[in-house]
């Protein structure tokens, strides 16, 4: 228990530091206890480089995490998936393409999120029936959220599509969103 609470100290001291890339620094420096700590600081240190303006640096660690065999699978993915987007259109259009390719496969917790930067993807190249499908395609999802099938209902909309909806129960809720209710 001491241990554990020297290290949560260690972890906190960071946060009082006011420059973020001074913060980033200190917290990349914190011997983490485990796997998962390690992982957290990691996404913690590249937030704060992104904070800082240092959009590269926070790439850079996030892709470092995507890759460590010693991390928690949910935190490689989300590492990879932020460094992605994070780089946004810095990024050349076929890597972003592979990239949330790769992330859009089965047994990926975040590949209706993949789905969904894949089809903006579309949108920004000019394919906009590409993109309207793919907004489908998510919407028809047995695992799709409330709330990402309600965004993809409203992007379908704004891009001149007309959403079909699985079933009724799920049509009167995409009526009031389309509705703007």
């Amino acid at each position: 228990m001491r241990r554990l609470k020297g290290w949560a100290t260690r972890c906190w001291q960071p946060c009082s530091i006011d420059d973020r890339s001074e913060r980033a620094e200190a917290l990349a420096a914190i011997d983490a206890a485990t796997p998962t700590s390690a992982a957290v600081l990691r996404m913690m240190a590249a937030a704060e480089q992104a904070e800082a303006g240092d959009t590269q640096a926070a790439a850079d660690t996030l892709n470092t995490l995507a890759v460590d065999g010693d991390a928690p699978e949910i935190y490689r993915q989300i590492a990879a998936f932020k460094a992605v987007t994070l780089q946004g259109t810095d990024m050349p259009v076929a890597d972003r393409r592979q990239a949330f390719e790769a992330m859009a496969q089965p047994g990926n917790v975040l590949r209706l999120l993949a789905e969904e930067q894949l089809a903006l993807i579309d949108i920004e190249t000019g394919d906009i029936d590409t993109a309207i499908s793919g907004y489908q395609a998510i919407v028809d999802d047995a695992e799709v959220s409330t709330d990402l099938q309600q965004r993809a209902l409203q992007v379908i909309v704004a891009l001149g599509g007309e959403p079909v909806v699985p079933n009724s129960a799920d049509f009167t809720q995409a009526g009031d969103v389309l509705q703007g209710n």
